[in-house]
């Protein structure tokens, strides 16, 4: 004989976040976040773009839209040959990443605590 599982409450299981740090318009998030560690791992900006499936033109773009309303400058370029051409975060790119990833990371824990709390009881069997 099969047994029956009780009837479960309906409601949402999952919270989705999005994080973006701006000063005018959001700009800086998941997007300019990858791209950055993908340049920070590979020290080129043309590849991790093609990495990313974006256009060399379009990364740049992003990049200076977000350098622009954040007020600093987030990735340095040299040009020059093979040898040493390249590009880097800066120090306060470096900095940025560094602070965004945090705040990231705990900002989605306390959501999920904050989500458990108020949701948590969905998707168990009903009383």
């Amino acid at each position: 004989m099969v047994q029956e599982s009780a009837p479960r409450r309906r409601g949402p299981r999952q919270v989705m976040l999005k994080v973006q740090v701006f000063n005018q318009q959001p700009h800086f998030g998941k997007g300019i976040v990858s791209l950055m560690q993908l340049v920070r791992q590979g020290h080129s900006l043309r590849s991790a773009s093609a990495q990313m499936g974006l256009s060399y033109s379009k990364a740049w773009r992003l990049l200076k839209t977000a350098e622009a309303d954040l007020g600093i400058p987030l990735m340095a370029t040299q040009k020059g040959g093979a040898q040493r051409a390249g590009s880097t975060l800066t120090p306060e790119g470096e900095d940025l990443l560094e602070r965004y990833l945090a705040f990231e990371q705990e900002a989605r824990r306390q959501v999920q605590a904050a989500f458990d709390k108020y949701f948590g009881d969905f998707g168990t069997p009903a009383p």
